[in-house]
């Protein structure tokens, strides 16, 4: 049976004018895909053995300028049953000793047996180049990126922080992976929103082969409380008031995160409205947030002898008023 001519350039999507760094990429593409690891389809580990070779030739300029010269000739599809090689075989007993193509077994030495005696178990195109065959090198692969949530509070989202967090990893001991945890300290900026990711470079998973290891992602997640809460890039809180600051109006001092904050109630103000600071919440891409603040009215819990007397004159004078 003859010997199929493969066309490496078709194989990887290139060109004989193609530059290494084209071809390399191209392999890299392709490689992603098909790799058995990743790609479950039935023929998807014959695919990547035919890239992987077409790529162990065309990596190599020795390799690549023999298969030009070879090869430039030969059809696709036509095979090599009509080439003299002395009557040798090169199948050494049949079955080939790597996982390349019979192509690539008889132009790179990739096939068993010496049909010229001797200890070399190189083949007769090893001896004539005196080049020894590679063994082919698995592929690298990048590890994939990981995103877990990171809980903070509204302060700390709106002061910044530094968070020091353990995440759970592998580490290879004696050729095995074992568990590993691992402590990070991470700076969350200040005004930092909901939904916010932070990129830890490198502590994703683990690549294989010596390939990069995936990123980290920490997605900020705002935890209100009885005091704060956000939406977006808006803080919301609320001002409790007595009737008569409420009634009179009011100059009131909030404590804004260990900040004192001016916060003038106007006169006639009801429960339920709100009062807007602006520029005083979080900040993302589309500008900064505001501080709203929501006004309940709240009646003393006591009132002295005089408070209700005073609220009965109130009373009848608003009646007396309004008749």
């Amino acid at each position: 049976m003859g010997v199929k001519y493969h066309d490496y350039y078709e194989t990887l999507g290139v060109t004989k004018e193609s530059s290494d760094k084209e071809i390399k990429s191209a392999y890299r593409k392709m490689a992603r895909k098909y790799h058995p690891d990743v790609n479950k389809e039935s023929e998807s580990d014959n695919k990547f053995k035919e890239i992987t070779e077409a790529y162990e030739v065309l990596k190599d300029p020795e390799k690549r300028a023999r298969y030009d010269q070879l090869g430039h000739n030969w059809q696709q599809g036509q095979d090599f049953s009509d080439i003299n090689f002395g009557g040798f075989d090169f199948r050494g007993g049949g079955q080939s000793s790597s996982n390349y193509s019979d192509f690539f077994d008889v132009m790179f030495g990739g096939a068993g047996g010496n049909p010229f005696g001797g200890a070399s178990r190189g083949n007769p195109f090893e001896q004539m180049y005196g080049q020894q065959a590679r063994q082919p090198r698995q592929m690298p692969i990048d590890g994939t990126d990981r995103e877990i949530d990171l809980g903070i509070t509204v302060k700390e989202a709106y002061q910044g922080v530094k968070k020091s967090i353990k995440i759970r990893t592998t580490k290879t001991v004696d050729g095995r992976k074992m568990p590993h945890t691992h402590s990070l300290e991470i700076k969350i900026p200040p005004r930092a929103t909901e939904g916010m990711k932070i990129k830890v470079p490198g502590k994703g998973v683990s690549g294989k082969n010596g390939g990069k290891n995936g990123n980290l992602f920490l997605k900020i997640k705002i935890n209100s409380d009885q005091s704060y809460r956000a939406e977006g890039k808006d803080l919301l809180s609320h001002i409790t008031l007595t009737p008569w600051d409420a009634l009179l109006g009011s100059n009131l001092t909030l404590d804004f995160f260990g900040e004192p904050l001016e916060v003038n109630i106007p006169k006639k103000s009801r429960g339920g409205e709100q009062i807007l600071l602006q520029g005083k919440g979080l900040k993302n891409r589309t500008g900064e947030g505001d501080l709203i603040l929501e006004l309940r009215v709240q009646m003393p819990e006591h009132l002295s002898r005089e408070e209700m007397d005073l609220l009965r004159q109130l009373k009848d004078l608003h009646e007396k008023h309004n008749k």
